[in-house]
């Protein structure tokens, strides 16, 4: 399945499989699925619930941050197959590069959100999926 690039969020329906907020986008009606996450031996509703139960007590560590969205990620790209061929389908590393991330009005403070690889998501959905290639074996 061939995606157009565009903005990763759980308001798009084409792309919001790809957002960590999947209960949101399905409560939105973007998705007819669920896309809970497991990591370390804990089901979480998706990625959102994942990074949020397991960032609290690191706010201020922008390093661990990334590195935990990276891992979280990353499980959820080994877990649903079918996204990470998609991701592959559509232009694979430089596709996501294509993308952007913007959810709130004042976008441009905040670092999660931004274009291509100056958003802190995008740049995390990228090592995820390289990351989830070498686990594969397809690099």
């Amino acid at each position: 399945m061939k995606l157009e690039s565009g903005n990763i969020w759980s308001g798009d329906r084409k792309l919001a499989v790809l957002t960590n907020m999947t209960e949101l986008a399905y409560r939105k009606g973007n998705l007819r699925n669920h896309y809970p996450v497991f990591y370390a031996g804990v089901e979480y509703a998706d990625a959102e619930a994942a990074y949020q139960a397991l960032s609290k007590d690191h706010k201020h560590d922008i390093a661990f941050l990334h590195r935990l969205m990276v891992k979280i990620i990353t499980a959820k790209l080994r877990q649903y197959p079918k996204i990470r061929q998609a991701i592959t389908d559509s232009g694979g590393a430089e596709w996501i590069e294509e993308c952007f991330h913007r959810v709130h009005r004042n976008w441009k403070h905040n670092r999660w959100e931004g274009d291509g690889l100056n958003s802190e998501f995008i740049k995390c959905v990228w090592e995820a999926y390289i990351q989830s290639a070498e686990i594969e074996g397809y690099v």
